[in-house]
């Protein structure tokens, strides 16, 4: 992962941790601003639905407040859901270019 972390941030990843009032990790965020895209973003299950998505995603939002994608796996519905709920459109599907699963390309605003 530290390699992973290392490689993606050359290539233009800004990254952002959420913590929760105790300063545990909860959630993650990695950007391309210049790609315009929202890349990666995680909230550990303990914290899901306790408004840290949404925050990662506001705070996405603001810093790319002229739009941006993302892409996810066609079978996770929470998250298509999820997106869906906080004004993405869903859009084409296409294989995932690294890891071979079909994804659908959500697109703000």
């Amino acid at each position: 992962m530290r390699e992973r972390i290392r490689r993606e941030s050359g290539s233009g990843w800004s990254a952002y941790l959420a913590e929760n009032e105790a300063g545990e990790l909860v959630g993650f965020l990695a950007l391309k601003p210049d790609a315009k895209c929202l890349d990666q973003i995680f909230v550990a299950p303990s914290a899901q639905r306790r408004g840290v998505g949404e925050t990662l995603l506001n705070f996405s939002k603001q810093l790319m407040p002229r739009g941006f994608w993302l892409r996810t796996a066609v079978d996770n519905i929470g998250a298509c859901r999820f997106y869906e709920r906080y004004g993405f459109k869903p859009g084409q599907t296409a294989i995932h270019p690294t890891l071979g699963h079909r994804t659908i390309i959500y697109t703000w605003p």
